[in-house]
């Protein structure tokens, strides 16, 4: 889903989302039409397209997922930072983040819902899924109605 920043906007995006489980179904829809065109941006993907050829990618939280991201074209190899030498520590999550659980299993953001332990974002540097034990906003009340 891509969305605007505008509550409208977030609002207009989450009723997509809830549309296409509905429906039983997942594709990416633009909710943001008036900034995003329907078939991208064509100077940027043809610059892509001459850059990069699909590779695999470590993704927050899921690991390593083939041909998820991409890599220089052989022409290019020279300018892949992963081709420097320099000691990089691998990004690792905060204790207690249940991010990848969540994206793999959303239920469990549903069960979280149920039993009034949402799990939200609460400063950048805390674990993205910390347990909020103030009463759950109407709108997840909404989720939690039609999805627990």
């Amino acid at each position: 889903m891509i969305t605007g920043f505008e509550p409208l906007d977030i609002l207009q995006g989450v009723l997509m989302l809830v549309r296409q489980i509905e429906e039983k179904r997942a594709s990416v829809e633009i909710q943001y039409k008036r900034a995003v065109p329907e078939k991208g941006n064509p100077v940027a993907i043809n610059k892509i397209d001459e850059a990069f050829e699909k590779d695999g990618a470590i993704w927050r939280g899921l690991g390593w997922i083939p041909d998820s991201g991409y890599a220089f074209k052989e022409a290019l190899k020279d300018r892949d930072a992963r081709n420097l030498e320099v000691e990089v520590e691998l990004s690792k999550e905060p204790p207690g983040c249940l991010c990848g659980e969540v994206i793999q299993e959303p239920r469990l953001l549903w069960t979280a819902i149920y039993l009034e332990e949402l799990v939200v974002l609460k400063t950048p540097s805390a674990p993205a899924w910390s347990l909020w034990k103030e009463p759950v906003p109407p709108i997840l009340n909404t989720f939690r109605i039609l999805y627990a």
